[in-house]
């Protein structure tokens, strides 16, 4: 398991590490450790980490330059500083509570702690078979017995001291004391007591006899491949026409047999359904058990790539030798055999000396290629490391297909194909790679041998996955592999000081420059501390050039790593649109939504709401869909970075001031220089976020106030400038006719060219009145500003027109009073009938909206052009 555990995992993990043996408990020789991948196509190494998040044997932390300094010291396991950063076990499992990066625990031997460790590699099948090893070992060695962390190895825990350590990659079997560490599990085995017991020597003694005596078989066998391998001895020319024969065995049965060790993964699984694969000093290899062999002995069948060792009958064998005892063949039909599977062409030979002979129909024989013509290059179908014969009769011989080996391997245990596609998947780098690259990389003929193989890897589109944080099934390929900036203590001033200094003048109700700031941190905190979180609103900060927006997003985006991404306008408006697969933050350079753009404000809104699966387009590609984990951030030193609509809770804005007059950025970047980054992180992992979550609104600064005014369109904006006081229009009740002409002139007063039609005019104004929220002093809501009411007015006798039926726009607290209750402190008389108030109020707007269209009305100062 790689995947970084969830929270039920952990909560789990952590119950069953507080019943380790309290002589482990006691000790403050405890640590974290992950899981680093060391390489392509690498099985995944567990490194041992101190408390403070420091690699084991750098406690000050490593220089960028891997070299060991005076304040960065390189030192020994059991060094004095090493001892020192080991911490109490609670300790550790803080660490371990507070931190998604940590994989587990773990106990580190020092010299004279009284404990030894044995390790035992591939000690319990699929099928829950202990194998003969554990067995033994479990009868010679018992206490404290505890599941390891892949649930097939079992560690056991003993009291003693041991003079060296000793192992055997070839068994699967390792005792050790006084140094390295123990992933810790706490999953105890069957009955085993709850303490260490006393080691006994002699037992001790018996398993180092064995590993000793698995090394020599293994240092043996390799001297016997390579004195295999060695050229034969002259001999004398054999005949021009003499050929050699299908049974001889020349120098195939060495090839074979080392080719076969190089490649175990393509027999061994077809020759032993129930072997158990396993990793070994040489590389990955495979143990079968006595009981699967189908004999009534202990030890088990190791095949490794250094050699191949029965246990139980206490023997070396060749490849060869095991396909002969169990697949019950002869030695031509395993050399064969073994031959078809990992890629060496048996053939028969005819000296280079012999003539073709002649067509019998009189055509000419075949030309022979001179040596410096290119090979002819090998049919699409032939099958990769087959051959035919030459000879009388036969066809003309195929190119021989080459394969490099090492290649092979590299493609077999790092990539898996995508079914029905062009595209293979590199999983230590976990992204996509095309076939025809993949040819340029590793060549063709090994490509095309790994793609024909049978044991290749392969996966459908719907099993590649983004899910940070989460365990996935087996068959399925999780991108995300863990955040890689390592957290250190430290001072996080300068950063903190640069984002106070970017808030510093924002303001928003109950709220100032400092508190923005906070709310900020926070922002960026929460998807840091759980990996995976969506946040329902984006960040977007916008001002003059130069004011450190780029500096200090630039650092955050670099904690996420390869997770992190700035893109540009041509990002987000291409359909092809790969660089969102796998993100968690996308800060957004110099992004335009404008109010034409209406596509882009859409794709947009997408990325930031969008918390399932969202759709990865590739070029010449299906439609790939994942979930989406990614957090925006828009940087800008435009005035209107994006359109921010009324209502809309998806953006924090922040306007930035001038530049700093002193040499703040120079000192944030000498901090960044200097490994500031990884104390910023440690920083933010441990801010305490208060009640802030996924979905906590942002306030309404006033720099958003801003950009909502200076994205409002024609009719908006009108109505917003009546509402705020900035035309000389009384709030009086009207008619929408009348309105709309006192908008046309507004509109050519305005600059605004293409003026919405009346009936959308009126549709828009009347959507931006009712959306509007506006709040009393108790911050309560109020009712609409404006309202639209269709009354049936007395049929005019002048003025507003020959229309029985209008649609009047009537003010907040303005209202229709009876004939017998008129309003004597506004000099608003009482009428019979709506219809008769209305008229009166159409009437009494006539003059102003005269006025206004002569111009004798003027706007303010203060409008918001």
């Amino acid at each position: 398991m790689t995947a970084a555990l969830t929270k039920d995992q952990r909560t789990a993990l952590v119950a069953s590490l507080r019943a380790m043996p309290a002589a482990m408990r006691d000790k403050p020789q405890w640590l974290v450790w992950s899981y680093v991948q060391k390489g392509p196509g690498k099985k995944p190494a567990k490194m041992p980490y101190y408390a403070n998040g420091q690699l084991r044997g750098w406690p000050h932390g490593k220089p960028k330059s891997g070299e060991a300094t005076e304040q960065q010291p390189q030192v020994e396991q059991g060094h004095e500083l090493d001892r020192s950063h080991l911490v109490a076990f609670e300790d550790a499992i803080a660490e371990l509570e507070r931190s998604p990066r940590w994989s587990g625990v773990g106990f580190a031997f020092l010299p004279g702690d009284g404990l030894i460790g044995v390790d035992i590699d591939g000690a319990i099948s699929d099928d829950g078979e202990i194998s003969g090893l554990a067995q033994s070992v479990m009868r010679l060695c018992p206490g404290y017995t505890e599941l390891s962390v892949s649930g097939r190895g079992m560690h056991i825990i003993l009291a003693g001291e041991l003079a060296e350590k000793f192992k055997s990659d070839a068994i699967g079997l390792e005792v050790y004391a006084g140094s390295q560490f123990f992933t810790c599990t706490g999953q105890r085995w069957g009955d085993c007591t709850d303490e260490p017991q006393q080691a006994d020597d002699d037992a001790l003694d018996l398993l180092r006899a064995k590993c000793a005596k698995a090394n020599e078989a293994v240092k043996q066998r390799k001297a016997a491949e390579r004195a295999a391998q060695q050229p034969p001895a002259a001999t004398p020319a054999a005949p021009a026409h003499a050929v050699r024969s299908e049974g001889e065995k020349g120098n195939d049965f060495p090839l074979v047999n080392a080719r076969a060790l190089e490649h175990l993964s393509a027999w061994v699984p077809e020759l032993f359904p129930a072997a158990q694969e396993h990793g070994t000093v040489h590389g990955r290899g495979y143990r079968v058990s006595s009981k699967a062999l189908g004999r009534n002995l202990q030890e088990d069948l190791a095949l490794t790539p250094g050699g191949i060792q029965d246990f139980g009958e206490e023997v070396g064998m060749s490849a060869v030798d095991v396909v002969m005892k169990w697949g019950g063949k002869s030695a031509h039909e395993a050399l064969q055999w073994l031959a078809s599977r990992v890629g060496v062409n048996i053939e028969r030979r005819v000296s280079s000396t012999r003539r073709p002979e002649p067509d019998p129909e009189g055509a000419p024989p075949p030309r022979k290629r001179k040596s410096d013509e290119p090979p002819l290059a090998p049919p699409e179908d032939a099958a990769p490391g087959t051959g035919g014969e030459e000879g009388e009769g036969a066809a003309p011989k195929k190119k021989r297909t080459k394969i490099n080996w090492e290649n092979f391997d590299l493609l077999m245990e790092g990539f898996t194909y995508q079914y029905g596609s062009d595209v293979a998947w590199d999983r230590s780098r976990r992204e996509a790679i095309k076939i025809a690259n993949l040819r340029n990389t590793f060549g063709s003929d090994t490509v095309r041998f790994w793609l024909n193989h049978a044991d290749r890897q392969m996966i459908f589109a719907e099993d590649v996955v983004f899910e940070p944080g989460q365990e996935v099934a087996d068959h399925q390929l999780n991108l995300f592999s863990g955040l890689e900036l390592a957290p250190e203590k430290g001072d996080p001033g300068p950063m903190l000081e640069l984002l106070n200094y970017l808030c510093g003048s924002s303001r928003a109700p109950g709220m100032e420059g400092g508190e923005i700031a906070e709310w900020v941190l926070r922002w960026c905190a929460l998807p840091l501390q759980r990996v995976g979180a969506k946040l329902d609103t984006a960040l977007v900060f916008h001002g003059a050039h130069g004011t450190g927006k780029n500096l200090f997003f630039d650092c955050i985006r670099d904690l996420y790593g390869s997770y992190g991404v700035m893109v540009g306008q041509t990002e987000i408006e291409e359909k092809y649109n790969t660089w969102l697969s796998g993100k968690l933050l996308i800060i957004g350079d110099e992004v335009v939504s404008r109010q034409e753009m209406q596509h882009t404000k859409n794709r947009l809104k997408w990325i930031i709401t969008q918390k399932s699966k969202i759709p990865i387009r590739a070029m010449n590609q299906d439609t790939r869909w994942e979930s989406n984990h990614a957090n925006l951030v828009f940087l800008s030193n435009e005035s209107v970075p994006l359109v921010v609509e009324p209502g809309d809770r998806r953006f924090m804005v922040v306007y930035t001031p001038r530049p700093h007059p002193g040499d703040l950025y120079q000192r944030v970047s000498e901090y960044l220089d200097n490994g500031g980054s990884a104390q910023f992180l440690h920083f933010l992992l441990n801010l305490d976020l208060g009640e802030f979550d996924e979905h906590t609104k942002p306030p309404m600064t006033s720099a958003k106030s801003t950009l909502i005014e200076l994205g409002y369109r024609p009719a908006e904006r009108f109505m917003h400038e009546w509402a705020k006081g900035y035309l000389d229009l009384p709030k009086h009740p009207c008619t929408t006719e009348q309105l709309y002409r006192c908008f046309q002139r507004w509109c050519l007063h305005s600059g605004e060219r293409f003026p919405p039609r009346r009936s959308d005019f009126t549709d828009q104004a009347h959507r931006f009145v009712t959306e509007r929220v506006e709040r009393d002093e108790e911050n309560k809501p109020l009712p609409p500003s404006w309202v639209i009411k269709e009354v049936q007015m007395p049929t005019p006798e002048k003025g507003v027109g020959k229309r029985q039926f209008a649609r009047l726009w009537i003010p907040r607290g303005c209202g229709w009073r009876g004939a017998d209750n008129p309003d004597d402190e506004n000099d608003v008389p009482g009428f019979a009938t709506l219809g008769a108030w209305a008229r009166w109020c159409a009437e009494g707007f006539d003059k102003h909206v005269y006025a206004f269209l002569r111009g004798a009305h003027q706007q303010h100062d203060g409008d918001s052009e």
